[in-house]
């Protein structure tokens, strides 16, 4: 797989300055299908959209699947997935974390706005790598593993950040659907370390090796 990755951090001021060469490029090449540029969230998206629909030569490259947050990216490479689970709510994703908490932490009767602060937390340290810090990181990695097996336990949803774990899976294997004709993946406005991406561009610097 020819896969050429390009990681530009967070530079909103230059951004039509570095992007209108690059992607100008695969237009000219009539090659529209072959890069993606994956942004961390909505938000960011939104932003490249506008400044893309600003300029009247790039206003063409809003097609398909050429810019996409890293969750629905995921998304596309799981079509591929043998046994795809399916992305728990929000709702179950509380329940859940209220049942594991009553078995990691019974002392903590968390509810409403500290239950969401509390998945949000989970979220975010599973984000940032999952770093312990003095003795708390053991404690929230046991309600981790606890919370996951009891979403498992619920017909095996998975949470958004399982979810894109299987899709990087999937693409260290190569021969993706998703991935046939893409040359190249700018990756836009990430924070690193992130583990998903850096898992990501692991498996995508072996696919190149082989």
């Amino acid at each position: 797989m020819g896969l050429h990755l390009h990681y530009l951090p967070s530079i909103a001021p230059y951004l039509d300055e570095i992007l209108s060469p690059l992607i100008r490029r695969h237009i000219d090449f009539k090659l529209r299908d072959s890069f993606r540029i994956l942004t961390p969230d909505v938000e960011a998206r939104q932003d490249l959209e506008q400044v893309f629909l600003q300029n009247a030569a790039l206003g063409g490259v809003l097609i398909g699947k050429s810019l996409l947050t890293l969750h629905s990216f995921g998304q596309a490479l799981l079509l591929e997935h043998p046994n795809p689970g399916t992305i728990a709510s929000l709702p179950m994703q509380r329940k859940s974390l209220k049942s594991a908490l009553s078995r990691v932490k019974p002392d903590w009767r968390l509810a409403g706005t500290a239950l969401q602060k509390c998945l949000s937390e989970l979220q975010e340290w599973r984000r940032m790598g999952a770093v312990s810090h003095s003795g708390r990181g053991s404690i929230v990695a046991s309600l981790d593993a606890e919370f996951q097996k009891v979403l498992e336990a619920r017909g095996g949803a998975w949470t958004a950040d399982r979810s894109l774990q299987e899709a990087w899976k999937l693409l260290s294997r190569g021969g993706l659907k998703e991935l046939a004709t893409v040359e190249e993946l700018y990756l836009l406005g990430f924070r690193l370390p992130e583990p998903v991406l850096l898992a990501f561009l692991e498996s995508s610097l072996r696919a190149i090796r082989n």
